[in-house]
């Protein structure tokens, strides 16, 4: 076994329950695609952009080192951070495209309260008088 594929092994524990979960929510988005048009869209492409960058990663990282291993570790290690940056500012874009998705078309009632008697508004201001 090469040092990539073991690796790459290494890191399928730690990746493994992120990608089932966002494998599951992308098979649930697509399930209301049709009842939920644009939450589930966003929904979609979310967890497809969370799903790729998680299981995408470690390959990067594979690539870098075998790229620049042979050389100078300070690259190496610039290669890895970059790596990580551009990783982290993926899984922002799909977390906010998961939280756009949560909050697009929602509608607020017509009744503030929720169409039940407000407890406030009916309280007497003032003690009845005996």
């Amino acid at each position: 076994m090469t040092n990539t594929t073991s690796f790459l092994l290494q890191q399928l524990p730690y990746l493994a329950p992120h990608a089932l979960v966002f494998l599951v929510g992308l098979v649930i988005s697509l399930v209301h695609l049709s009842r939920y048009k644009k939450p589930a869209v966003l929904a979609s492409i979310g967890f497809t952009v969370l799903l790729c960058s998680t299981l995408l990663s470690p390959v990067l990282y594979v690539i870098a080192h075998s790229l620049f291993g042979q050389g100078d570790r300070g690259r190496v290690g610039q290669l890895n951070l970059l790596v990580a940056i551009g990783n982290s500012l993926i899984h922002v874009a799909g977390y906010s495209l998961l939280i756009v998705a949560i909050f697009i078309d929602r509608r607020l009632p017509s009744k503030r309260n929720f169409g039940r008697p407000d407890p406030v508004a009916d309280f007497p201001l003032q003690a009845p008088r005996s």
